[in-house]
């Protein structure tokens, strides 16, 4: 039994670890982005230009997308007009970079769920905190 346990710790150890690293990956690609050391400039701002407005197929909700990404910081509101481009992912977890603020970001969980809220928490804190209205409390 003892065994059983140990190898179990040992699993949600080492699976916390790669989510770990896989966060710190993907905010790493795409600050290389934004960096200019993936692609140039000129390219990013092709990549992350509209090419899509509409109603998404799959899902019914309103759409906006760039060549392979979402435009706009998830939970943006639409007033900020966002230029951010990024992808959620299974179980809550959220990447994006944001050209116009030069910031990357990447949530990985180790408890899936079917939502999205830590995500949006953490990047309204991130873009609170970017706009300079965290702290003025």
């Amino acid at each position: 039994m003892r065994r059983i346990i140990s190898s179990l710790a040992y699993i949600v150890f080492s699976s916390a670890i790669i989510l770990t690293l896989l966060a710190a990956t993907a905010s790493a690609q795409y600050n290389a982005v934004l960096q200019g050391k993936l692609v140039d400039s000129m390219r990013l701002a092709e990549l992350s230009a509209l090419a899509f407005e509409g109603t998404d197929q799959v899902f019914g909700n309103p759409a906006r997308m760039a060549l392979g990404f979402p435009i706009g910081r998830m939970g943006a509101p639409a007033e900020e007009n966002s230029v951010a481009f990024g992808w959620p992912g299974g179980g809550g977890s959220y990447a994006y970079a944001d050209p116009a603020r030069g910031v990357a970001f990447a949530l990985t969980k180790t408890r899936l769920v079917p939502n999205f809220a830590t995500a949006l928490s953490v990047t309204t804190i991130l873009a609170d905190y970017l706009a300079g209205t965290r702290g003025a409390r």
